[in-house]
């Protein structure tokens, strides 16, 4: 079990605070991630596989598929990929379950040494904070932020992670097929980015 708020220092960076309690679910968090992860490779690839299709319409499969079958015939092409469809929609749908099953049962785990770690900090105050504070007001606004902690860890994270596996696979497919269109598709990002980050900074205060 992780120490609580008042054996352990508190440091300043509060995503390695949050991290913190997520040693003792390591496991179960890593495999959160490999799920969510291979969850977004797969939807991705039904337009992949649409590439496939058009290309083995025009006899001309990829050559993996080709050594694979060992034919281009057109009835067999079909058949592979529609199997090969109905495969990655099911292994899809099945990494879908595992990821969002993984991080709700990770956000309640971390929520609830959260509540406790916050409870035994509040006993270890002195008598002459709860007179300068309404407990009313302290426990609304601990109990949202740890409702914050608990969206983040359960929603948050995981589209954070999915995005940052459609740049790469996306990006690298980009580039595969022809790096002159990748950078002008790409050469967006930087700013939308930049104007996110001013947004946020601008809008924050307010």
């Amino acid at each position: 079990m992780p120490k609580s708020l008042s054996d352990t220092a508190v440091t300043t960076s509060p995503m390695w605070n949050l991290f913190r309690y997520l040693k003792p679910n390591w496991k179960f968090f890593s495999w959160s991630c490999f799920a969510s992860i291979v969850n977004k490779v797969l939807d991705l690839m039904p337009p992949v596989l649409v590439g496939w299709v058009i290309d083995s319409v025009r006899r001309e499969p990829p050559q993996w598929i080709a050594n694979l079958l060992g034919t281009v015939d057109p009835w067999n092409l079909a058949v592979f990929l529609a199997v090969l469809g109905v495969v990655i929609f099911f292994f899809e749908s099945l990494f879908e379950w595992a990821y969002q099953y993984g991080f709700m049962n990770l956000a309640q785990s971390v929520q609830h040494q959260l509540r406790t770690d916050a409870y035994n900090h509040l006993q270890t105050r002195e008598i002459e904070f709860f007179e300068n504070h309404r407990m009313g007001e302290t426990m609304a606004m601990l109990n949202d932020d740890v409702n914050q902690i608990e969206r983040f860890l359960n929603i948050g994270f995981n589209e954070i992670l999915q995005l940052i596996v459609l740049f790469i696979f996306a990006g690298s497919l980009m580039f595969g097929v022809s790096w002159e269109l990748a950078v002008v598709g790409l050469l967006p990002l930087p700013i939308i980015l930049w104007g996110s980050l001013m947004y946020k900074r601008l809008i924050s205060p307010r």
